[in-house]
């Protein structure tokens, strides 16, 4: 009898020192556990409702789970200690997530594949994807203007939209380092560099509006190494660098080889460089609109020159993947109106040194690095 009661006591103690040490339950910790469990109902009773629909060939209704679910979820938070429940737990919130749940479900448990984020397509709850923009714009959204893209997590960005008042911004030179007052970096004057990479190859000014194509080290068609001629050179004797044309027109391989190809001439268009068949080459302000004149490496945004990643650079597409060449061809011609030695010469710009080049030696028929461009205003 003395060893049962030793043993029956030690055994209470052994429960009472457990309940002792246990933490005591928080009432956060509470209305998690609370909210799990409404959650997990919740969900049951949408996915009998698709089983139910599945075996008439109905569409699935959802009215009495929407109900059952608001109410008691509203018991629950109301019986929580003040502030223990976290806002982000919002019924609405859960509603949504816990029904997109139940609907992928059911689209798989059906044999369908299964949409998602990055295929191109804007289903379900995706705000957007990709370039699907669900009809969307700056201006559907109560924006000025401007332009509206998509991110890679299928959310709007607004950055490049222009509030109502608010017009094109003239670009900043991007000096910053003052040489005294007035001068440019004490003044600043224009508006701030700011450059968007919209995860496709391309990047855009949200001061300009202006869509730039990235340069790569693929060996592909945005290698940053390849050049092309402006104009068709002459093959006649003496000819020097005239071009073949003597009205110097642009019809050389910049346009045959690189902007007829972003633009899939050849294929009609069905397969335009990041979905848009409008590119061309930018006159020479808009190649100028790229210099960082601050930046001592080069002369152009990071955005366009990843120094240390460049080579071996294969995919634009992604952030860290930009490379820069030197001198750029633009669509100017050194002088108009022609015929005349200077309408035989184009202007180029070069984003290592940030100088405008124009010479006898950058004739239309010369080897030119080209980056294109394309309007989205």
């Amino acid at each position: 009898m003395i060893i049962q009661m030793k043993q029956m006591t030690t055994a209470v103690a052994v429960v009472l020192l457990t309940a002792a040490s246990a933490p005591a339950v928080t009432p956060t910790a509470k209305c998690e556990a609370d909210r799990l469990r409404e959650a997990s109902a919740y969900t049951s009773c949408l996915m009998r409702a698709d089983g139910k629909a599945a075996s008439r060939g109905e569409p699935a209704i959802y009215d009495k789970c929407d109900q059952k679910f608001a109410k008691k979820w509203m018991k629950r938070e109301q019986k929580a200690a003040p502030g223990a429940c976290p806002s982000g737990g919002s019924a609405p919130v859960l509603d949504a997530r816990v029904k997109l749940g139940a609907k992928q479900a059911a689209t798989l448990l059906g044999g369908s594949a299964l949409p998602f984020c990055g295929d191109g397509v804007a289903t379900g709850d995706e705000p957007c994807d990709g370039n699907d923009l669900r009809g969307l714009s700056c201006q559907t959204l109560g924006f000025a203007s401007g332009f509206l893209t998509c991110s890679s997590a299928c959310e709007l960005l607004v950055l490049g939209c222009a509030p109502p008042g608010m017009c094109q911004g003239f670009p900043a030179t991007g000096q910053t380092t003052s040489f005294g007052p007035g001068t440019d970096g004490d003044v600043e004057a224009g508006e701030p560099l700011l450059f968007l990479d919209n995860g496709d190859g391309t990047v855009t000014d949200t001061n300009t509006w202006l869509m730039w194509e990235k340069k790569d080290d693929s060996g592909g068609l945005h290698d940053v190494d390849n050049t092309y001629r402006w104009c068709k050179p002459s093959t006649a004797a003496g000819a020097g660098d005239l071009c073949a044309d003597a009205t110097y027109p642009l019809d050389g391989s910049i346009k045959s080889d690189f902007i007829d190809t972003l633009n899939d001439v050849s294929g009609g268009g069905q397969n335009c460089f990041a979905g848009h068949c409008d590119w061309r080459l930018p006159n020479v302000k808009e190649l100028l609109g790229l210099l960082d004149l601050e930046n001592p490496d080069s002369r152009i945004p990071p955005a366009f020159h990843r120094a240390k990643t460049c080579k071996g650079c294969k995919d634009a597409s992604q952030p860290t993947c930009s490379c820069n060449a030197g001198y750029y061809a633009s669509s100017t011609t050194a002088s108009s109106p022609g015929p005349g030695p200077s309408a035989n010469q184009v202007l180029a710009v070069s984003s290592d040194k940030g100088e405008v080049y124009v010479s006898v030696t950058v004739a239309k028929n010369s080897m030119f690095s080209a980056r294109a461009v394309r309007d989205m205003r």
